[in-house]
């Protein structure tokens, strides 16, 4: 289930549901706090296991701790741009025996087109032309291109 930015894992909500580092550059390190709060009414155990090493991402904490109900585990992943590539991986997080998932995602600066609006041409005669107007909008911070076929 949802709640907001958290995601609840039957005795847990993780924040945040998904690790995504945007328009990540050579030689920056970017860290982002994951939080596991203990939603039940009984101590958990929650153990985060640090992504594979070649996967790119890294982590400050790996230890088992035990979170008391309402109170937080947090554990910073961290990502260091190696090679121009985008990069996915998955942190599993224990609790208490579960294992849970969080997608990791390391994102290179891009063109993000959009269409402000879907375009209507109407009829169309053969042989006649048409034109409609189109704006395209790049939201991303890379140059874009785009065609139609």
């Amino acid at each position: 289930e949802e709640y907001g930015d958290d995601v609840l894992f039957g005795r847990v909500r993780v924040h945040p549901p998904s690790v995504d580092f945007l328009d990540v550059k050579r030689g920056i390190k970017y860290v982002i706090k994951v939080a596991v709060k203990n939603v039940s009414h009984r101590n958990e155990r929650v153990r985060f296991i640090a992504p594979a090493p070649e996967s790119g991402f890294a982590m400050k904490r790996t230890g088992t701790t035990t979170v008391a109900p309402g109170i937080e585990a947090t554990a910073d992943v961290e990502f260091v741009l190696a090679l121009d590539e985008d990069y996915h991986s998955t942190l599993h997080v224990d609790v208490s025996g579960d294992i849970l998932e969080v997608p990791l995602h390391a994102y290179r600066p891009r063109a993000e087109l959009s269409l402000d609006t879907a375009v209507h041409m109407g009829p169309v005669v053969h042989e006649n032309v048409t034109t409609r107007e189109l704006k395209i909008t790049n939201k991303g911070k890379e140059a874009g291109r785009f065609r139609f076929e």
